[in-house]
């Protein structure tokens, strides 16, 4: 047989991050071993969305008839399991003669004119299996050593390429994740790597950019306060924990006239900087934060703190600034009214005044990252 040629080395490595080159990988993998088929499986129970199963030729048009009916007479799996991790063997050599009698080898295998495959333990520990199958029909020689020895020098690179994969997996899910969650924060969060370009704006810091009332976001991720003097400011922060200081805090007028923004900047230890050996520089983490924000939805305190829908609207209202008088007039009910429902919330809650109601409330949606 031909040796692979570089071609399909490229696309078991672009497999990596496009799952969909190991398909054609196997086809660069048939077309060399003069095999009719092929099939690449890797599972790993821990991380789903790192799963592979690909097949093509034979295997491939009778892969819902394997599925519902015969996988689990299939012996060669586990036989290629119980292999020495990045070595190969054939269905000839390892079968039993039991087995190649047997009810899968007679109404699927041989029913399909298939007679040999070569398969590779790729690895199979700790709830991790990925096996490379080749088979050959009638017509075509068994799988010879010199075909055993050429898989062999390429499962390693199929097991290098399919631990990548999943570790990439994993990173994507873990930052999805870190994503999500920074998105739920009530507080602006931009992010900021070790050269200062911005790697990361939350939900918040894109609506408070799109406001531009004196705070926006530059081309490159920035946070660019609307006057030279915070500019100046910020950049100072920025500078200090990228040098390694603590940071600080500052804040940065509205052009409306309503309260300033708030301004936190904190340092972030950046990938590049980790890996960089001897640097000191690190990235930033900016938070803004915006006083005027609104409350979070009445529901969520109702459902937990346990209050009556009126008297959750009223504590929201209350945590947004609100106060009983305004509440009451905009609500169309009287202070008394406004106030019973006060009295149901603080009784509900174990608060003793409107300050602690309130402060509860506060806390519960902060630590809840609830933002309108």
């Amino acid at each position: 047989m031909d040796d692979p040629d570089s071609h399909c080395i490229d696309l078991i490595y672009e497999g990596v991050r496009n799952p969909g080159a190991y398909e054609r990988a196997i086809d660069v993998l048939a077309r060399g071993f003069r095999a009719t088929s092929a099939v690449l499986i890797s599972v790993d129970v821990r991380s789903p969305a790192a799963n592979v199963f690909f097949a093509n030729g034979v295997f491939q048009d009778a892969l819902p008839s394997y599925t519902s009916e015969f996988a689990a007479l299939d012996p060669a799996p586990a036989a290629f399991a119980r292999l020495p991790a990045g070595s190969a063997a054939t269905t000839h050599r390892l079968m039993t003669a039991e087995e190649k009698r047997g009810p899968f080898a007679r109404d699927f295998y041989a029913a399909r004119g298939l007679v040999d495959t070569l398969g590779g333990n790729l690895f199979a520990d700790a709830g991790r299996t990925a096996l490379i199958g080749l088979h050959r029909s009638r017509g075509t020689p068994l799988f010879e050593d010199a075909d055993i020895a050429h898989m062999e020098r390429i499962i390693p690179h199929l097991r290098r390429s399919l631990q990548l994969g999943r570790a990439f997996a994993d990173l994507d899910r873990k930052a999805t994740g870190m994503a999500d969650a920074l998105d739920r924060l009530p507080t602006g969060v931009v992010i900021l790597d070790a050269a200062g370009r911005g790697v990361f704006a939350n939900r918040q810091m894109a609506a408070i950019a799109r406001r531009g009332d004196g705070v926006t976001l530059s081309r490159d991720g920035q946070v660019l306060p609307a006057g030279r003097e915070a500019r100046r400011r910020l950049a100072e922060l920025v500078e200090n924990v990228r040098s390694g200081g603590a940071g600080g805090a500052m804040s940065v007028p509205r052009q409306d006239g309503r309260r300033p923004y708030g301004i936190l900047v904190s340092r972030w230890t950046s990938p590049e900087a980790t890996f960089r050996a001897g640097t000191e520089r690190g990235g930033a983490i900016i938070l803004v934060h915006d006083p005027d924000r609104r409350p979070g939805p009445p529901e969520l305190l109702r459902e937990c703190l346990g209050l009556t829908a009126a008297a959750a609207a009223l504590v929201a209202a209350l945590a947004g600034e609100d106060n009983l008088q305004t509440y009451a007039e905009r609500s169309g009910i009287s202070i008394h009214t406004a106030r019973f429902h006060l009295r149901t919330a603080l009784g509900r809650t174990g608060t003793r005044s409107q300050a602690e109601l309130v402060r509860l409330a506060v806390r519960l949606l902060q630590d809840l990252g609830v933002s309108t």
